[in-house]
């Protein structure tokens, strides 16, 4: 049970990279021959800070639209970023998956709380074993609210009917992390299945 003597009721995680292993990479591996051009692409073409765009609430297909005519000699690559998304994702993160499985045993909600495109959410998800065993999953660009902001962490509680202190948050993102800690939530950085694991037992949500 955590230190404040109060009954654990819910773990929250993150998605990717935390129960599926997701790198854009993956994708453009395939589509550049030269490592070193797709990695200037990745740093100056299609960003993270660009992608947070998605994440947002910004559609995709008009993102792309813009980059593109921004970007011509790598129009191709731009728009494989909407139309090959689901191969940035590349199968499951066992360990973690296993875990959600004893979490959801022991009778504790499981949620999700992903910074992900909404126009992309069905191809992320689909496939996914577990996503029947989730109580609430809140995608970012539905609501238009992206981790680290406050907003994303609130919805995830109502949905949950958890208050925070209730709740185990995990994330791959020391950012997001400190953020739902910042809340009042039990957080952990991901790392390894083994290390959220023993995270877990410490703090008395896994028996």
């Amino acid at each position: 049970m955590p230190a404040n003597g109060m009954r654990p009721k819910a773990v929250l995680f993150d998605y990717g990279n935390v129960l599926v292993r997701w790198d854009p990479r993956n994708l453009y591996r395939k589509l550049f021959a030269d490592p070193a051009e797709m990695e200037w692409f990745l740093a100056n073409v299609c960003t993270m800070d660009w992608h947070l765009r998605h994440d947002s609430g910004e559609p995709m297909a008009v993102t792309t639209a813009e980059l593109a005519a921004q970007h011509p000699k790598y129009e191709f690559q731009i728009r494989a970023w909407d139309a090959q998304f689901g191969d940035m994702i590349d199968g499951e993160i066992e360990g973690a998956v296993a875990l959600l499985d004893a979490i959801k045993a022991q009778g504790l909600k499981v949620g999700v709380l992903t910074n992900m495109p909404a126009d992309q959410a069905w191809t992320c998800f689909n496939g996914f074993s577990r996503w029947a065993a989730l109580d609430t999953i809140i995608v970012s660009g539905f609501v238009k609210a992206a981790k680290p902001g406050a907003a994303a962490y609130r919805l995830a509680l109502h949905a949950l009917d958890r208050e925070p202190h209730e709740v185990f948050f995990v994330d791959d993102s020391a950012k997001n992390v400190a953020a739902a800690a910042a809340l009042g939530l039990h957080a952990h950085l991901f790392t390894t299945p083994e290390a959220f694991a023993d995270a877990l037992h410490a703090s008395g949500f896994l028996s």
